[in-house]
C-alpha cells in the first residue's frame, strides 16, 4: 500500500558478486548470504574503526553504513547512509545524482530529483488521524548464540507481528551500538509518518493492510526501538543487509546541501522555487 516516497526504491542495478570499499572486500551473493556471515564480515571491516557516535563529537564527522538492498521488484543496489548530529544523506550506486537529505534539527526530509530539477519536501507533522482498522502490534523476541558479537554487541532476531501475523523482521545489535543513527532513524522514520498520515482517509476499505498502517504510520519508529538492524526483510520480498559500517567519517560538506535552482514542492502545495 505505501510506498517509499524517495528514490531509492524505485531504481535498481545487478550488483557485481564482490564489493571493494573501505579496503574491504564483501562477497554479496544473495542466494547464500546469512546474517551470521554478513556480521563476520563487520568484525573484519570495522576491527580498526573508531567508536565515535554522539552528538557531541565533530559534527563534521558522522558515521557511514554501507546496505545492499532488494526492493520488491527483486532490483539490488548498494544503499549508503550518512549520519552526524545534523543531517542524514542517503544515496545509491543507481541514481548517483538523486540522493535524500534530512534536516534533523527542522525534521525536514528533502528527496532531490535530478531528472526534473525537483525537491520533493516532507515536513514533520504529528500523526493525528486515528487507525481505520484495529492495530494488534506485538514483538516476539528469538536470541541466536549462533549470531557472533560485534565490538563486544550481541545481535537478536526480533519478528514484529501484526494482528497475529508476521509483518516484519529484523537482526538487531543491542542500544549500545550506534545510539545517535538509531535516534536519527527513528526520527526520520517518524517524519516519513507524518507523510503517509496524510492519505490514510483516502485509501479505499478492501486495500487498507494492518501491516503497512503499523510500520509507516502508526508505529513507524518500533522496529528501531531494539537497536540498529543489521538484517531486515519483510513479507513481500524487501531485504537489507548491512556489509559496511565506518565511525568518524569525513562526508563532503558540498553533499550536505540542496542543489541551486531546483524547484520544491509537497503534497498538496504547488511547486515553487
Amino acid at each position: 500500500m505505501f510506498k517509499h516516497l524517495f528514490f531509492l526504491t524505485k531504481h535498481g542495478s545487478k550488483l557485481k558478486k564482490n564489493v571493494a570499499m573501505n579496503g574491504c572486500i564483501v562477497r554479496t551473493n544473495f542466494t547464500v548470504m546469512v546474517y551470521t556471515v554478513v556480521l563476520i564480515s563487520l568484525v573484519a571491516c570495522s576491527s580498526s574503526a573508531k567508536k565515535t557516535d554522539n552528538k557531541e563529537a565533530d559534527k563534521d564527522l558522522g558515521v557511514m553504513l554501507t546496505y545492499n538492498e532488494i526492493d520488491e521488484d527483486k532490483n539490488t543496489y548498494l544503499v549508503n547512509i550518512f549520519i552526524n548530529s545534523e543531517y542524514m544523506h542517503i544515496s545509491n550506486d543507481y541514481a548517483k545524482n538523486d540522493y535524500v537529505l534530512f534536516d534533523r534539527k527542522k525534521r525536514e526530509i528533502y528527496n532531490v530529483n535530478s531528472e526534473d530539477n525537483t525537491i520533493f519536501v516532507m515536513k514533520y507533522r504529528e500523526v493525528t488521524v486515528k487507525p481505520p482498522l484495529e492495530i494488534h502490534y506485538e514483538t516476539i523476541s528469538k536470541p541466536s548464540a549462533a549470531i557472533p558479537e560485534v565490538q563486544g554487541n550481541r545481535a537478536t532476531h526480533y519478528r514484529f507481528e501484526v494482528n497475529g501475523k508476521q509483518c516484519y523482521d529484523s537482526v538487531s545489535m543491542e542500544l549500545t551500538f550506534m545510539p545517535d543513527a538509531v535516534n536519527a532513524m527513528k526520527e526520520f522514520r517518524n517524519v516519513l509518518a507524518g507523510e503517509h498520515a496524510k492519505s490514510v482517509k483516502s485509501i479505499p476499505n478492501d486495500m487498507l493492510d494492518a501491516c503497512d498502517l503499523a510500520l509507516n504510520v502508526f508505529y513507524p519508529s518500533k522496529i528501531l526501538e531494539y537497536g540498529l538492524p543489521i538484517r531486515e526483510w519483510n513479507r513481500k520480498g524487501y531485504r537489507r543487509f548491512l556489509v559496511l559500517y565506518k565511525y568518524d567519517y569525513k562526508f563532503p560538506n558540498e553533499k550536505l546541501t540542496l542543489p541551486d535552482g531546483y524547484e520544491k514542492f509537497s503534497v498538496g502545495e504547488g511547486r515553487k522555487d
